[in-house]
């Protein structure tokens, strides 16, 4: 009987379970945080030894497992205390005695915009239509690059503080997030592209200035 002149084919190689589905930059990712972790264990038993060697290593360590810099410089467009009054209403008394907040009632030269009074003391909150006025302007300028070419603009900030400066009784939780929501939508409608992170200002709960944690926040936090 004649041997087999078939050639044998070699076998697979045997790859390890977690390597199976991985292309080469996983795998070297992976490579990557394995020397760290040995790196890590080889500094805290070097630790243990000498706190000598471990304060000159240290530094190395923190230099070698520190993350690439990415280059990019933040800039961001920030809107902040725009404290929208929705019964705001031009022409009206720009001084008042009854109310919290003026330009409200009575005859006087509030603005169409906004306004204060002939001693410049700024008594009234402003329109919805200033805010929407205010975002629109600046996503014209962004979409015709007159911001872009200044700066890489990467984020949209929205510092809070959408509520009037009414008196707690006027404010409810309803309309807290209410105000919060639609002032921060009318943004990241207009900068669809660039991330926008809110931030809660002290009028944007009610009692003012009484924020806390815990259950009985949920409807602030979560809202």
């Amino acid at each position: 009987m004649e041997p087999s002149t078939t050639p044998l084919e070699p076998e697979p190689a045997t790859l390890r379970e977690d390597e199976l589905f991985l292309d080469d930059p996983q795998k070297e990712e992976k490579r990557k945080e394995r020397r760290k972790s040995i790196l890590l264990l080889v500094l805290l038993i070097t630790c243990a030894v000498s706190f000598t060697m471990c304060a000159v290593f240290i530094p190395m360590i923190i230099l070698w497992t520190r993350p690439p810099v990415s280059g990019l410089t933040p800039s961001f467009v920030i809107f902040t205390d725009p404290h929208i009054d929705a019964k705001y209403a031009d022409g009206t008394a720009t001084t008042c005695t009854d109310s919290f907040i003026c330009c409200r009632n009575g005859t006087g030269d509030a603005g169409y915009w906004g306004s204060g009074n002939a001693e410049h003391q700024y008594n009234c909150d402003i329109p919805d239509r200033t805010m929407y006025a205010a975002v629109d302007n600046a996503g014209d300028r962004w979409d015709a690059h007159d911001i872009r070419g200044l700066v890489n603009i990467t984020h949209v900030l929205f510092l809070g503080d959408a509520q009037a400066h009414t008196e707690d009784y006027e404010q409810t939780r309803e309309l807290v997030v209410e105000r919060m929501k639609t002032a921060f939508k009318l943004i990241t409608d207009r900068f669809p592209s660039l991330p926008a992170i809110p931030i809660l200002g002290n009028h944007d709960t009610t009692p003012y200035n009484q924020m806390g944690w815990g259950p009985e926040w949920s409807w602030l936090y979560d809202g």
